[in-house]
């Protein structure tokens, strides 16, 4: 579950389809603005080493992260000028090429703690929106 590498397959796939040289960032414009934390290199190839080869990793779901944090609107325009391409300009002023959205679960898990946090009432069904949904896309 690594987004970069998702991204890098479709640079390396709209780069060779010649689009024109324009890198358009495939989800919302709140995800791509936002913050994010993210992990080193260094310490995610460790990571994926151990849990190669610790036999209790087995059928886990994990997630590691040593606090980075970026922002993809930085870390999209590096990959951008990676591939030769550049980000499309106009990439939030028009419409959507593919859109997709999808409604996340009805009770996300901070509902169970959302007295202990101070979040009761103030928390809301999210979504998943993508103006480009890769499957249609691809």
């Amino acid at each position: 579950m690594n987004l970069t590498t998702a991204l890098g397959l479709y640079a390396a796939v709209q780069k060779e389809l010649g689009n024109n040289n324009e890198f358009e960032w495939p989800g919302c414009e709140r995800f791509y603005t936002g913050f994010d934390t993210f992990t080193c290199s260094k310490l995610y190839a460790e990571f994926y080493c151990w849990a190669a080869l610790e036999p209790e990793a087995g059928n886990q779901a994990f997630n590691v992260t040593n606090g980075d944090v970026e922002s993809w609107q930085d870390l999209f325009r590096k990959m951008a000028q990676r591939f030769g391409m550049k980000v499309k300009p106009e990439q939030f002023t028009k419409p959507p090429s593919l859109p997709s959205e999808m409604e996340m679960e009805m009770d996300p898990p901070v509902f169970e703690f959302a007295v202990e946090c101070g979040l009761v009432g103030r928390t809301e069904q999210s979504k998943m929106e993508n103006r480009i949904d890769m499957v249609k896309w691809s």
